[in-house]
């Protein structure tokens, strides 16, 4: 048999808590009965017992960095979350400590974009996770340690305040200033809101504190004119509401809420004239307690107290039911019923015990049949001394009532389908059922008999969709089947993800494990490390691996996957891996030979996604011999740090923020030597004597010593201007011995009567003597010996000076003068 009573939910004052704190705002309840207290004039954190006896306080600061609490929080296992405003600004946010005050670790720097930016409410939720709200109207759901899970906003929210989380997991926001609560499922997900300005009951003048008892009734303080806290069920319906005493402290607002395992509320108020009071209030009680007793059965008699309002189980064939009802200050009790079929309901009521002051109320009936349906009886109770009659109904029935509100969660968990549901009054037990497809009747029992109002499914497969059911019992039997509700596992994220590093020029290949049940992946890519602004870049691919070509080379990609399939849709992302195709080899290398007479200058073709160029060098063709000579961001470089005599090979890398090449193939080249500006070498005499031309060259103050060419046996030799071919020579001059330690004196050739070549180092000084026809115009040139110059200078010389007729000069001398090769 079902008894309930209706009567006017209410609630009254029974302590309040003073201490040494001045401005808190938060409140928290822990699990070793301790209340926890935030003030934000002395930063500190302050522990109560539940009755008020101060227990311990601490600083909330961690060296360098202060914070200046605002709300907290407690978890199950007794941490403590404390929130408020860091100094300096970019300081961590939550600071996260033992229950005794011992510093544990503190997170939620502030970095602009999504990370968290100045938080104002937080909560624990029934999963051990915490939902933190922010002044950027975002709230924020993180594990303990401080890692995302979720973060949303919803439109037009102006003012987060206060934050709590139901027995199902359903979050509550207070909006402060648009004057509403809203209520979220555990990932975002809007459900539903109530409010609007104004003081009636529902109203809001800007609501602040949220907490949520065992009962999941939802407190609601307001911070504004009407200095009250309402109480709502779940759906946002009005159930009560009480004042918050003001104590003549002046303009005292309520401001969080925290309740115990009793049922008692604690209310903060943040306003300094009040002193940081803490207030406690527990639920009013005015007619006493209701008691069931099952007599008359033969099983002896037991007694239990239940509150008003809670539905209770009897037996209903032959069983006597007394509820027994302690009445304060009660004189003359009268009790009349209404409603109820006579054929199971007494025609009267068996004796009323008592009726002075402070009495007990007994009533006694008499059920006198089994019925088939539901049906109620209503009772008022009355009194002589004109109390408010109390007024309770009596249902019967042979079935327990089904369980209400079935939550089966949809993709909360990657390993389990977690089912919750409302108790069912008078209930001892229940049973969960699941199937496939919307039908009861094939279910199948997956729990047994429980006591708790919530399963966790461990053998749901991923990728299906599953029904569930539940049913109450006890001693007299089942209710019928709940509603059903549907849910399923999130699908595992893709492991292991890895993208290749410069494996490829031309594409980037990411590979992965597969995912439990998915049938299909997709991959996202980004410039950074966030998933949030990645990219799809694969629509729908089944395998484990995926090719992306549309990749620059040298650029840095991240990489995510998700795993899906048709039936519950997509996981998570995955970790994030990162990849870059290599940089091709430079190629077409070129370096001058001889093009230019102060610099080499080396060119190649561009390199795809290359960002700049490395330009190595060395004077032998060995690339691991090679040093980095410069960087470039064009594919042309002219080195002028060069050594006239000195062939060089180069090769190029490219480079970009990723990564660099390999080092391209190598060029040679060298600088062609050339005569002074002015042209003057000293003087070149050209004579005719006996038939014979003769002619004398004497160098002095030559521009280009010669020591250093002849030190590498480059030779000296004349050739016609008009068609370059070589007149004489080319000679190798060989050093004569050193007079002095450290210095030559002389390099000379002389073969007699044809031609006498003496160079003196010391002053620069050549002379050249040669008995032949020589043509108009000659050049006097040095060239490498012949068997450097067919692999490094193509025979060319490396110095070339034009001699052409000058005007007559005495003694039948004709003077010469030099020409300048112009440096192009």
């Amino acid at each position: 048999m079902y008894v309930n009573t209706v009567y006017s939910l209410s609630y009254t004052r029974d302590a309040i808590f003073t201490g040494t704190f001045i401005n808190c705002y938060g409140v928290a309840v822990g699990t070793a009965d301790s209340v926890y207290v935030t003030d934000a004039s002395s930063n500190k954190v302050f522990r109560y017992s539940l009755e008020g006896e101060y227990l311990t306080e601490w600083a909330t600061r961690n060296f360098d960095d202060v914070i200046s609490p605002r709300n907290i929080a407690v978890d199950a296992s007794g941490t403590v979350y404390v929130i408020g405003i860091p100094s300096p600004a970019n300081a961590p946010q939550v600071y996260v400590y033992e229950p005794d005050g011992t510093f544990v670790t503190n997170w939620g720097n502030y970095s602009g974009g999504d990370s968290l930016d100045r938080p104002v409410g937080i909560a624990v939720s029934f999963d051990n996770t915490l939902y933190i709200g922010d002044g950027s109207q975002h709230i924020h759901h993180f594990t303990t340690d401080g890692s995302l899970i979720e973060r949303w906003s919803y439109s037009g929210l102006h003012g987060i305040r206060g934050i709590g989380v139901d027995s199902s997991g359903f979050v509550y926001v207070s909006d402060e200033w648009n004057h509403r609560m809203l209520k979220f499922t555990f990932n975002g997900t809007f459900v539903t809101n109530w409010g609007s300005f104004g003081s009636g009951p529902g109203q809001f003048d800007r609501p602040s504190g949220v907490g949520i008892d065992s009962k999941d009734r939802i407190f609601v303080s307001e911070c504004g004119s009407n200095d009250r806290i309402q109480a709502f069920d779940t759906n946002g319906t009005y159930l009560t509401q009480f004042n918050y005493l003001d104590l003549g402290y002046g303009d005292a607002h309520p401001d969080e809420i925290s309740i115990d395992s009793q049922q008692r509320v604690y209310i903060v108020d943040a306003n300094p004239a009040c002193n940081g009071l803490i207030y406690r209030y527990r639920e009013y009680k005015p007619y006493g307690e209701l008691i069931l007793v099952n007599g008359a059965t033969g099983e002896g008699s037991h007694e239990t107290p239940y509150d008003f309002g809670e539905t209770l189980y009897g037996n209903v064939d032959s069983a006597t039911l007394r509820l027994s009802i302690v009445l304060e200050n009660a004189m003359g009790l009268t009790i009349t019923r209404s409603g109820g079929s006579t054929n199971f309901w007494a025609s009267g009521l068996s004796s009323i015990i008592g009726g002075g002051t402070n009495d007990n109320f007994a009533v006694f009936y008499q059920a006198n049949g089994v019925i088939s349906t539901s049906e109620t009886a209503t009772f008022t109770i009355e009194s002589t001394n004109n109390m408010a009659p109390i007024t309770f109904f009596v249902k019967a029935s042979t079935l327990l009532n089904s369980p209400t509100d079935i939550f089966a969660g949809d993709g909360k968990y990657t390993n389990i389908v977690k089912i919750t549901w409302n108790a069912s009054t008078g209930a001892e037990k229940y049973i969960v059922y699941r199937n496939t497809v919307d039908n009861s009747g094939s279910a199948s029992d997956i729990s047994g008999e429980i006591t708790s109002t919530s399963f966790e499914d461990t053998t749901a497969n991923p990728c299906e969709i599953y029904y569930y059911w539940v049913k109450a019992g006890c001693n007299n039997g089942w209710s019928d089947f709940s509603e059903s509700d549907s849910g399923y596992k999130r699908l595992s994220i893709p492991m292991n993800v890895s993208a290749s590093d410069a494996s490829y020029t031309n594409k980037i290949e990411i590979t992965w494990n597969t995912s439990t049940g998915a049938t299909k992946y997709k991959i996202y890519r980004n410039t950074v490390d966030n998933s949030d602004s990645a990219s799809d870049i694969s629509g729908e691919v089944t395998g484990t691996s995926f090719e992306d070509t549309t990749t620059v080379p040298g650029i840095k990609y991240y990489y995510w996957t998700k795993a899906g399939c048709d039936a519950t849709g997509w996981s998570d992302f995955s970790d994030s891996d990162s990849g870059y195709a290599k940089l091709a080899l430079p190629i077409n290398i070129s370096a001058t030979d001889g093009t230019f007479t102060n610099k080499i200058v080396i060119t190649w073709s561009t390199v795809f996604g290359a960002t700049g160029y490395e330009i190595y060098r060395d004077i032998s063709n060995n690339p691991s011999n090679a040093i980095l000579l410069t960087t470039s961001e064009s594919n042309k470089y002219s080195d002028t740090s060069i050594d006239p005599t000195t062939k060089y090979y180069y090769w190029v890398k490219g480079t970009s923020s990723a990564c660099n090449s390999e080092l391209s193939t190598s060029d040679s080249g060298y600088v062609i030597l050339t005569s002074s500006d002015d042209g003057a070498h000293g003087k070149w005499k050209y004579k005719s004597k006996n038939g014979k031309a003769k002619l004398k060259v004497k160098g002095m103050g030559m521009t280009v010593p010669l020591a250093n060419y002849l030190e590498d046996g480059c030779l000296i030799g004349l050739k016609d201007a008009s068609n370059n071919e070589t007149v004489d020579g080319p000679h190798a001059l060989e050093p004569l011995k050193k007079k002095k330690t450290g210095e030559v004196k002389k390099w000379q050739y002389i073969e007699k009567k044809v031609a006498i070549i003496k160079y003196i180092p010391k002053s620069d000084k050549l002379i050249y003597k040669v008995w032949q026809d020589l043509p108009t115009e000659i050049i006097f040139f040095v060239q490498p010996p012949m068997e450097t110059a067919q692999n490094a200078y193509e025979i060319a010389p490396v110095f070339e000076i034009y001699l052409r007729p000058g005007e007559t000069v005495r003694n039948g001398w004709r003077k010469l003068m030099s020409t300048t090769v112009e440096d192009n």
